[in-house]
């Protein structure tokens, strides 16, 4: 059974269960009914592995080299708060919960950025030779060699995921809140990226 189908399964089942009056019963279906969810939840961290290993292939294809690189990912958010979110005061950091999310700079409003095809579009165009990638709740720092070849929908599988020039002229940000929020694009400011 695939992803799919078995969601629309437990989605039918719990509308069902709903109607149960049997308190007994009603206990004993949802118990089998979370035996299901397991199986959804590993169905689909297995095809987004999947989906991810296929973008990976396609990416080495097209000559991109990925690679580890080797610079603390705590530096990069550092470096990325003190030039994005410069013009912002601490009690404005604190106020978009910027310690969660570095990209609420940009869902709040409070730098200008472009976002949702505004944003793919100026990623796609803006000159890339190499681009660094880093997570907001991971460890690991990418580096992508020959990025000019790289296009936005090589990230939509990515959460809270920030790509920058190596000298923080632009940023890209991919969030876990797809459809919600972002992709965002934003360019340094002036004063911030010749520092």
């Amino acid at each position: 059974m695939d992803y799919e189908s078995l969601r629309n399964d437990i989605i039918k089942d719990l509308t069902r269960i709903e109607k149960i009056r049997d308190k007994k019963e009603k206990q004993r279906q949802y118990n089998e009914i979370n035996e299901k969810i397991k199986k959804l939840n590993e169905l689909f961290c297995l095809e987004r592995e999947q989906n991810k290993q296929a973008v990976s292939d396609d990416m080495k294809k097209r000559g991109i080299l990925v690679r580890t690189y080797d610079l603390a990912a705590d530096a990069l958010k550092i470096k990325w708060e003190g030039i994005f979110a410069n013009a912002l005061s601490q009690d404005e950091k604190k106020q978009i919960y910027l310690q969660q999310f570095l990209w609420h700079i940009f869902s709040y409003e409070k730098v200008p950025h472009l976002k949702n095809d505004m944003a793919r579009e100026a990623f796609n165009k803006i000159p890339k030779s190499t681009v660094i990638g880093f997570y907001q709740h991971n460890e690991t720092v990418l580096q992508y060699e020959n990025a000019a070849l790289l296009r936005d929908t090589d990230f939509d599988l990515e959460d809270d995921f920030y790509l920058v020039d190596p000298d923080f002229h632009w940023t890209y940000t991919v969030t876990h809140e797809k459809g919600l929020c972002g992709p965002y694009f934003s360019e340094a400011p002036k004063a911030a990226s010749s520092e």
